[in-house]
């Protein structure tokens, strides 16, 4: 792994490429839109065995994502579709999607940012968190989710405080959800989450 990947300002800091994985835990359809600060909230420690939490990640960018839809073990022949949509403030929105029979051929996709897509550019703390990179939807609860990220890691400066839904242990590491604010989403596979 070069450095020529990250932005120039964190070459000497801490940094990894990692595939992160979540799972849809609704007992329905979802449509979410996925920001800027949800990626940087990835990873957090608590500060005080409170909903105070300290943010670990300084910079991140996406390199791909893949899907797959998960059959709900029905017998009926239903079809069912995921999408991920990357958004665009240059040109139009690109959509990859797949729809199967979950019982014979789960629906999968893998999507790479589009040049100048959002999710093509590095989503650094304090730069525009708010925004929405892309936009992932499904008719199948339990969906599977990859992504892909270069991460930075904060090494000396500031860390931002984020605030969860629920209370940690102080010191422990905790993942975040996918989007962080909704009551039903996609929730790291392997680590404790506060979402």
């Amino acid at each position: 792994m070069g450095s020529k990947m990250f932005p120039p300002q964190f070459r000497s800091q801490i940094e990894v490429s990692r595939r992160w994985r979540f799972q849809q835990l609704g007992s329905s359809s979802y449509a979410y839109g996925i920001a800027r600060s949800d990626l940087l909230n990835l990873l957090m420690v608590n500060l005080s065995g409170t909903t105070n939490n300290s943010r670990l990640i300084a910079g991140v960018k996406i390199r791909r994502i893949e899907m797959w839809g998960i059959s709900n073990g029905s017998t009926t022949q239903n079809t069912g579709t995921i999408s991920v949509e990357w958004l665009s403030q240059f040109g139009p929105s690109l959509e990859i999607s797949d729809t199967a029979i979950p019982s014979i051929r789960p629906p999968y996709l893998t999507a790479t940012p589009p040049a100048q897509s959002a999710a093509s550019f590095w989503s650094l703390t304090g730069k525009n968190e708010s925004e929405v990179l892309f936009n992932v939807a499904g008719s199948l609860s339990g969906s599977i989710m990859d992504i892909f990220l270069d991460v930075i890691f904060y090494d000396g400066e500031s860390v931002v405080n984020i605030t969860t839904t629920n209370a940690g242990t102080a010191g422990q590491l905790y993942m975040g959800t996918l989007p962080g604010s909704a009551p039903t989403t996609f929730v790291p596979v392997s680590y404790y989450s506060l979402g």
